[in-house]
């Protein structure tokens, strides 16, 4: 029989997992997506917890970490490391501007 090779899974699923989630990346509305990918797409360095999502029954988008799935990923040993990152690099403030001429020509 000429039996057809089945499909490849656009984003990786388990059993128990549905794929729900929508999510913001660069620049483009993709998904659905499971919590298990939006996981590992953390890992990466792909999303961070500030990229808004959303699935059925949410009024609106939503950062990541201002959803439930944000318990389960504190709970991920590699999610300690890549919060404080995420912390420390929004506390780093912008880089000053120049001074302007006016302000480095005091006059006497």
């Amino acid at each position: 029989t000429n039996a057809l090779p089945s499909p490849l899974p656009l984003m990786k699923t388990s059993k128990e997992e549905v794929p729900s989630w929508y999510y913001a990346s660069k620049g483009k509305q993709k998904g659905p997506a499971t919590e298990t990918y939006l996981q590992e797409e953390i890992d990466r360095g792909e999303i961070t917890i500030d990229t808004l999502v959303w699935r059925k029954g949410m009024p609106s988008w939503k950062k990541i970490k201002h959803t439930p799935m944000i318990e389960k990923m504190r709970k991920r040993p590699k999610f300690a490391t890549l919060a404080s990152a995420s912390v420390r690099l929004s506390k780093v403030s912008p880089r000053p501007n120049k001074p302007s001429r006016s302000m480095t020509n005091k006059s006497r």
